[in-house]
């Protein structure tokens, strides 16, 4: 279980967590449902499909400059940030 660090340098910023279900290995090979928008060229991934657990609240940090947020255990797993 690897341990991850994320280090602010400059201005502070929202960081996010969403919990998540049957992420890895990939569910359904990876093919996620998806639908485009060719005016704004975008591709927006439909969140059973992509494993977001939406009964769980995100979880949001505010970050400043020189904050240090370290994950480790099963946040890899189980959380996407």
């Amino acid at each position: 279980k690897p341990t991850i660090a994320s280090l602010s340098l400059g201005c502070k910023a929202t960081f996010e967590m969403r919990r998540m279900t049957n992420v890895w290995p990939c569910v359904n090979g990876g093919k996620a449902a998806s639908s485009s928008n060719s005016t704004t060229n975008t591709t927006k991934v439909s969140p059973d499909a992509a494993g977001v657990d939406e009964s769980t609240p995100i979880q949001s940090f505010t970050l400043h400059d020189g904050d240090l947020l370290v994950m480790r255990g099963n946040t890899q797993k189980h959380w996407h940030h």
